[in-house]
């Protein structure tokens, strides 16, 4: 099974279909009676495209433990994403049987940082009251800033240029991430992914306030220092 996650947003229902382009950056040149050369470069940012299925009536359904809602609290969330100009994580979740060979291998989810490229909102009169949202993304890459000094030397009158440590517009580095899954516990998560269960205390003040918001959500008045987990919680996992 596979779930799709935009910014802490639960999809209602998966899209049937995903498409990843990688672009490239290679450059071909045309040299004076030597041909073509290509001069291969880091590759370009990925487009991410898919078209999802938004029920308008809200249900009462659940699908894995998640409250489905109506059309127009995602539509609302698509627009926020894209007006507050801002990246995001998009995540896949994946969850297939035990029994399938290298299952084990696919339980931390896929996410990459993104930004919302544009969205198509379709009406159609087969799909009932439903509306789908075709939907582009575009990997978005932490960028950094470099501040050039220009001195001159008043003897020589030879120019000099300095350059400062490079600055990251991105802040921290990005932590790796891990969405709960039912029966997890802070514990089982930092002996699965850190190796020790005893280094919980270290996901929980990482994620303190994320860990608290889904409490409060789910009715608790505490999550009584990370007892308290709820599926789908999306946690930055210390490195």
């Amino acid at each position: 099974m596979y779930t799709f996650w935009m910014d802490n947003v639960c999809l209602p229902i998966t899209p049937s279909k995903l498409e990843l382009k990688i672009n490239g950056s290679n450059k071909t040149y045309t040299l004076i009676n030597e041909g073509e050369i290509n001069l291969l470069k880091t590759p370009g940012l990925t487009d991410i495209s898919f078209t999802a299925s938004l029920p308008w009536a809200k249900s009462p359904a659940y699908r894995a433990e998640r409250t489905i809602y109506s059309a127009p609290y995602y539509l609302a969330k698509l627009e926020a994403l894209q007006g507050k100009a801002l990246p995001f994580y998009f995540i896949i979740e994946r969850s297939i049987g035990s029994g399938v060979s290298g299952s084990n291998d696919l339980k931390a989810p896929m996410h990459m940082l993104v930004s919302l490229e544009s969205y198509t909102i379709t009406e159609d009169a087969k799909e009932g009251h439903d509306v789908s949202v075709s939907v582009k993304l575009k990997q978005y890459r932490p960028f950094g800033t470099k501040t050039v000094s220009v001195t001159t030397d008043k003897k020589t009158g030879t120019t000099k240029a300095n350059i400062s440590e490079k600055r990251s517009t991105a802040g921290k580095e990005v932590a790796p991430l891990y969405v709960v899954q039912h029966g997890d516990t802070l514990s089982t998560i930092a002996a699965r992914l850190l190796g020790n269960s005893s280094r919980w205390p270290e996901i929980y003040n990482l994620n303190k306030n994320t860990i608290e918001q889904a409490a409060a959500a789910n009715g608790k008045a505490s999550s009584l220092n990370g007892a308290w987990i709820f599926t789908g919680t999306i946690l930055n996992i210390p490195t």
